[in-house]
């Protein structure tokens, strides 16, 4: 049984992603705002509708800035750009947290163009602030995760050719060794081709975020 399943093992451990590897799930809570604020729905579902979009924004917003912190390892480099996008992280939830504010002023007696205005205002300062920053730091984040994957696979590819080559013999003998040889050859030309891959992506990266304000 150990004989059959693990040269396939080699592959699933090569290349299966670690526990740890940040995950990006980051949705775009305004996406359906227009069709939310009808005016059938009146100000006061209006301003219901409303409040949970900024909660949800302000969750988004405070995911991504603890993915921001929970790399770790970074260069110069990287870790000054670190500091600044979570400095304007930080200057987003408090954004959205004065929103907040303002729709608890209004609450009491809410009119349907005091909320849409509203609504008008957080979807232009989204689109024309928010959304180029969060496709940064997304981004950002990939890139270190693709770098943690890649240094992993590759850690598990040195210590499972090691106890290869201690086995040589044994396996040899039971005619495997070729086997998982050439398994191994091919695992090494595809952490070969990950790693100019992730190279490539890290460099296009940086030019971008170079060339951003």
């Amino acid at each position: 049984i150990w004989a059959a399943v693990f040269p396939f093992s080699i592959f699933y451990f090569l290349l299966s992603s670690p526990a740890s590897a940040v995950e990006i799930d980051a949705k775009e809570p305004l996406q359906n705002l227009k069709e939310s604020l009808q005016e059938k729905d009146g100000p006061e579902n209006q301003l219901a509708i409303f409040a949970e979009v900024i909660n949800l924004s302000l969750i988004e917003t405070k995911d991504i800035k603890d993915k921001l912190l929970s790399l770790v390892n970074l260069d110069q480099s990287g870790g000054e750009f670190q500091k600044n996008l979570l400095r304007k992280f930080d200057d987003f939830i408090q954004f959205y947290e004065e929103q907040k504010e303002n729709l608890e002023k209004i609450k009491p007696a809410p009119q349907a163009k005091q909320v849409k205005e509203l609504a008008q205002n957080l979807k232009k300062w989204r689109e024309e602030v928010y959304l180029s920053v969060l496709n940064q730091a997304k981004d950002f984040i990939l890139i270190h995760q693709e770098r943690l994957t890649l240094e992993i696979s590759l850690n598990r590819y040195r210590k499972i050719s090691e106890i290869i080559q201690k086995f040589k013999t044994t396996l040899a003998k039971k005619g495997h060794f070729k086997s998982l040889e050439a398994l191994l050859g091919q695992a090494d030309g595809l952490l070969k081709d990950g790693g100019s891959l992730h190279e490539k992506a890290e460099e296009l990266f940086w030019q971008n975020a170079s060339s951003t304000p």
